[in-house]
């Protein structure tokens, strides 16, 4: 990477054997984990340009947890000989051209790896093509390199390059601008512009206008005069014996304004095929045929999708991580890597235990235990082992946890795994924490800590020192927690771990409440906060937040409170974490009855026992009902509540309706009992019992009665107000499988394909086990879609619609009778034919017609 951004170093990949690249940039650019992740995002999009023979092929990315390090891993290109090194700068001397066929060839090879690029990722802008990111190998064959790496600067990079020396030939950043001044086309200078192919296009223009006269295409002392000359169009002369065909090319690539150069890469290839035909005497060499990846090649980009994954996850943006550990998932299963797919369950139940979804966890985690103890990978086996014992311990089971977790421990030391053996040790000392055993628990995180120390994993020190506080908090000793985080925090500012230096500025905030010192807990949930929020770590900045609203109520300013914790629920509803909203929920509860506002304070505490349920902690659960009990003064409703929903259980619609009655007529304000008294009716068939009981119900957090509207209003052919009661229960719960699935039928219903594919899609994606379910109305709906292509003459569209319909669902037969017709208007008479064969066989009786006559056609 030009500018002295980047670190590239050449190893050996002891796997494959074959040398490697592996390409980072420079700590000051990937400042924290923000920076990281976008490194990571970016890159993946060049590895999903797979392998072409004029792209530098990218084979996966690597995440190095320890030290919070990523880095791309890529082919080795090694230089032609008697060149300083790889790159095409190396070929190029000042007053020096290269013979006109040369040129010609290494420019055509860029404008076919451009091609290829723009083709698999449309709208994909490199935005610092130069002769340092064209790698020359030994064969002679140029290779486009750093694809999305210069956007990854230009979110990074904010400085102004006005107090840096100015390196013209350099990559350089500022304010909205990145690029290097040699090879910007005039539009890059404007800051916030959006650019396109044309972009690079001006920027080859550049590099071939230097490799013809041995001179850069603009030339200007600073940053100001290189802007001019390139919007001006001051570019230097070209030689007056250049083939005029050349000539024409360069000035197009070059011409000011973008509309007036090549309009794609396809365009600039052929007039280079063109201009080498007629000055060299034959035609350009062929392109060189593209390789499909190996299965070996596929499996090393699912593991791409955990080192992205896993950076989200160490971010707090977990409901994002979830879908690149779904991709891990998907590419094991396509590519039948049992030990990928494994791999990928394990983090799918490891990150929802964060998203506070336990139930779903254990089921990934014991697809994943099954997996890794059938093919004998002990490391994640011992790892999933672990994280079931985390769910466990969620659940209040510690009994269980702990078993698992000395499982997990038998495993990790049989294989000697060090990093596995101290991560369990520090959950099962938080586990015997949790359960009363301090004591114990502070002799289990010495044994981690003794490993750390061991492997010089500075970071995993903070971690358990932060834990050896907590349980001496739990002793009630404050002051010896407070050594102890505060050892945490120095190691954390020493090796730059800000998060690290979050969680023990916030670990000394409790200490200090501890001791009676609100105020200074006031200053070190702030830091924790400010911190939490630079580095983009949601969960922490609702740990803060929650912090300073406990510390707050302490003081008695309980408004003061009330903000601080309503700002923490939004935040755990958005990053997906339903046990935090529900404690979240709990404490405001609590706080709004000293206020002395019971009805708002009741509709926390419902929200927080619908959502404690949600996530199966029976314990939190029942003492939240207590808490919603005590709201109402009136624990005679509740009774009458329960026996309600016993009868519901049971079946005895009738009991089930008498109770929830009684209890209404106790306190009317009931929400859930209006919703539970809904379902009675509505299993009973009386919709408009249920529907009153749901619209009493209705509430800002409570997405379950607009649902059941929704779907009632559906069954009686009220679809604008199904389509809005369903609307409103996914902006309460974007994660609401029935309503996705309800509204896609709904929209299908309006003959609204696009709309309805969507909301099948959002359905999937959370619920992928779900797909049996939805692919009929999810094939139909593509139907739909086709048949409005169809209507509109898009026949090419049409047919892609069909094709997906029948993906789904190989037996729809519309979706078969509809194909035929979109393949006989194009004149593809055979397989218009194949179509409506199968069409006629499935019933379809219109297929024998249009068999007929397109048999009379052929």
């Amino acid at each position: 990477m030009g500018g002295g951004m980047g670190l590239v170093f050449l190893c050996l990949d002891r796997q494959e054997d074959h040398p490697v690249a592996l390409k980072t940039f420079k700590p000051e650019y990937l400042s924290d984990r923000t920076a990281r992740d976008r490194f990571l995002r970016e890159s993946t999009t060049w590895v999903d340009l797979g392998r072409h023979p004029h792209i530098v092929r990218a084979h996966r990315v690597e995440y190095v947890s320890a030290k919070g390090e990523v880095y791309l891993v890529l082919d080795w290109v090694a230089q032609a000989e008697n060149k300083q090194d790889a790159s095409l700068r190396a070929w190029l001397k000042p007053s020096q051209s290269l013979p006109v066929e040369q040129a010609l060839l290494f420019t055509l090879h860029i404008a076919r790896g451009m091609k290829y690029a723009t083709t698999k990722i449309p709208g994909l802008v490199h935005r610092d093509l130069k002769p340092d990111n064209v790698l020359v190998g030994r064969d002679g064959n140029a290779q486009v390199t750093d694809f999305g790496l210069a956007h990854v600067l230009l979110q990074v990079g904010r400085e102004d390059i006005r107090q840096r020396p100015f390196r013209p030939d350099r990559t350089q950043l500022t304010q909205d601008i990145v690029g290097t001044p040699l090879y910007m086309a005039p539009e890059q200078w404007i800051p916030g512009e959006v650019l396109d192919i044309r972009a690079d296009i001006y920027a080859v223009g550049c590099i071939l206008y230097e490799m013809l006269t041995g001179r850069k295409a603009v030339i200007g002392r600073d940053w100001d005069e290189l802007a001019e000359a390139h919007q001006t169009g001051r570019v230097g002369k070209l030689p007056p014996n250049l083939p005029t065909e050349v000539g024409q090319l360069v000035q197009r690539c070059l011409a000011t304004k973008r509309e007036n150069r090549y309009a794609n890469w396809a365009y600039v290839e052929i007039a280079l095929m063109q201009a080498y035909r007629h000055i060299i005497g034959r035609d350009a060499p062929d392109e060189a045929m593209i390789e499909n990846e190996t299965n070996a090649e596929r499996v090393a980009t699912g593991w791409s999708y955990y080192a992205i994954g896993y950076s989200y996850h160490e971010i707090g943006k977990y409901s994002v991580a979830k879908k690149y550990f779904e991709r891990m998932v998907q590419f094991g299963r396509a590519e039948e890597d049992r030990r990928l797919e494994g791999a990928g369950l394990y983090y799918l139940g490891l990150v929802c235990v964060n998203l506070g979804d336990i139930q779903q966890s254990i089921h990934f985690s014991e697809q994943a235990l099954a997996i890794t103890q059938k093919i004998g990978d002990r490391s994640t086996e011992g790892a999933t082992l672990c994280n079931l014992g985390n769910c466990y311990r969620n659940f209040g089971d510690m009994q269980q946890a702990i078993k698992l977790y000395e499982q997990a421990l038998a495993v990790a030391k049989e294989i000697e795994d060090y990093p596995l053996e101290e991560n369990i040790l520090n959950s099962l000392g938080n586990t015997y924490r949790r359960s009363g055993q301090a004591q114990r628990a502070i002799e289990l995180y010495k044994q981690a800590l003794e490993i750390v120390q061991e492997m010089g994993n500075q970071g995993g020190m903070a971690t358990i020192l932060n834990n050896i506080g907590i349980a001496h908090r739990n002793l009630s000793n404050p002051r010896e927690a407070i050594k102890f985080y505060e050892q945490a925090l120095n190691i954390s500012k020493e090796i730059g771990d800000r998060a690290g230096e979050g969680r023990a500025l916030g670990n000394l905030g409790n200490a200090y409440s501890d001791v009676g010192d609100l105020q200074q807990t006031i200053v070190f949930s702030e830091q924790a906060l400010v911190i939490a929020r630079e580095i983009g770590d949601q969960r922490a900045e609702g740990i803060a937040l929650d912090s300073l609203g406990g510390t707050h109520a302490d003081l008695g300013n309980i408004q003061k409170a009330v903000e601080f914790c309503k700002q923490s629920l939004a935040i755990t509803k958005t990053i997906g974490d339903t046990l935090g909203s529900a404690n979240t929920s709990r404490n405001l509860a609590i706080l709004l009855i000293k206020q002395g506002k019971e009805s708002d304070a009741l509709s926390y505490a419902e929200f927080a026992v619908q959502a404690f349920e949600q996530v199966g902690h029976a314990e939190l659960t029942q003492k939240t009902r207590q808490l919603v009990d005590q709201i109402r003064g009136q624990s005679k409703a509740s009774e009458h509540w329960d026996r309600g929903a016993e009868y519901a259980n049971q079946g005895r619609w009738k009991d089930a309706i008498r109770e929830y009655q009684k209890a209404l007529r106790i306190n009317p304000n009931n929400i859930v009992v209006h919703y539970n008294l809904g379902n009675v009716f509505q299993q009973q068939g009386r919709m408009e019992e249920a529907i009153r009981e749901y619209e009493a119900a209705l509430h800002p957090n409570f997405s379950n009665p607009y649902l059941n509207l929704g779907v009632i209003y559906g069954m009686q052919g009220r679809l604008e107000e199904a389509v809005n009661e369903l609307k409103t229960a996914l902006q309460i719960n974007p994660n609401l499988e029935e309503a996705h699935l309800n509204l896609g039928i709904v929209y299908k219903q309006q003959g609204h394909w696009k709309e309805a594919i969507n909301e099948y899609q959002a359905e999937l994606h959370i619920n992928p086990a779900d797909a049996a379910r939805i692919a009929p109305g999810y094939a139909e709906a593509h139907v739909g879609l086709g048949t409005t292509y169809a209507q509109q003459g898009r026949i090419s569209d049409a047919i892609h619609e069909y094709q997906s319909a029948l993906h789904l669902n190989p037996n729809n037969v519309d979706a078969h009778f509809n194909l035929a017709a979109a393949f006989a208007t194009q004149g593809r008479v055979n397989e218009a034919i194949r179509e409506a064969e199968i069409a006629l066989r499935l019933g379809d009786k219109q297929a024998y017609k249009l068999l007929s006559m397109l048999r009379k056609g052929q």
